[in-house]
C-alpha cells in the first residue's frame, strides 16, 4: 500500500479539520486517483489507540455483566484484529457498489479518502466523550455530553456525505447510516464470538 508522506499526512488532516466545521467543499481537496484512495486508509494508523481505548471499554462492561470471555488473550487480538481491517474496508466495498449504482462513481475516491482522514479526529473526540461519560467528570452531565458529540459525529458525516454525492440530507443520513450498522453489525459479531 502507498504511505503518504508526513506533509501530504498532515494536509489531510489539515482538510480533515475544515470538515469538521462543515466546509462544504474541502472533500474537493482530495482528488480521484488511486494514489489517493490508498493513502487515505493510513488514517487507520492513528485512529488505532482510539479503537483499542474502546474495545477495553466494551470488554469491561461485557465482565460488568458476568459473562466470561471465551477467548483467551492471541484469540482476542486476531478477532478484534479482523474486525478493525473489516471496519474499515466494508463501508468503502458498499459505497463502492452503491456509488455505482446511483450514478457517482467520480466520488468515491474523494468520499473514501475524506471519510478515513475525518475518521482520525472524529475518534479523538468520540474517545474522549466516551471517557469523560465513563468516569462522570461531569456528573448528570456526562450522558448528554455523550450523546451531543455521537449527534455532532453524525452530523458532521451526513454533511460531508450530502455536499459529496449532491444528496439531501436524509439521503446522504441514509448512507451514513448503513455505515454506523456496518460497524454495529461488526460489534455485535465480534462480541458473540469472544463470549
Amino acid at each position: 500500500m502507498i504511505r503518504p508522506t508526513l506533509s501530504e499526512a498532515v494536509a489531510a488532516l489539515w482538510v480533515a479539520g475544515r470538515l469538521l466545521r462543515f466546509d462544504p467543499v474541502a472533500w474537493r481537496s482530495f482528488d480521484d486517483t488511486p494514489e489517493t484512495f490508498w493513502k487515505s486508509f493510513w488514517a487507520a494508523l492513528p485512529v488505532l489507540p482510539f479503537y483499542v481505548v474502546m474495545v477495553a471499554l466494551h470488554l469491561r462492561a461485557v465482565a460488568a455483566t458476568g459473562q466470561p470471555l471465551a477467548a483467551g488473550e492471541l484469540e482476542l487480538l486476531l478477532i478484534e484484529g479482523l474486525a478493525y481491517v473489516i471496519s474499515w474496508t466494508a463501508f468503502p466495498l458498499v459505497l463502492f457498489h452503491l456509488l455505482g449504482a446511483i450514478g457517482k462513481q467520480r466520488r468515491f475516491v474523494p468520499l473514501v479518502a475524506s471519510l478515513n482522514w475525518l475518521n482520525v479526529p472524529l475518534a479523538a473526540i468520540g474517545t474522549v466523550a466516551v471517557l469523560l461519560a465513563e468516569l462522570q467528570l461531569f456528573g448528570a452531565l456526562s450522558g448528554p455530553l455523550r450523546f451531543g458529540v455521537q449527534i455532532y459525529v453524525l452530523v458532521c458525516l451526513t454533511r460531508l456525505v450530502a455536499h459529496a454525492l449532491d444528496l439531501r440530507a436524509f439521503g446522504a443520513f441514509a448512507i451514513v447510516l448503513l455505515g454506523v450498522l456496518i460497524d454495529y453489525f461488526l460489534l455485535f459479531a465480534t462480541t458473540a464470538t469472544l463470549i
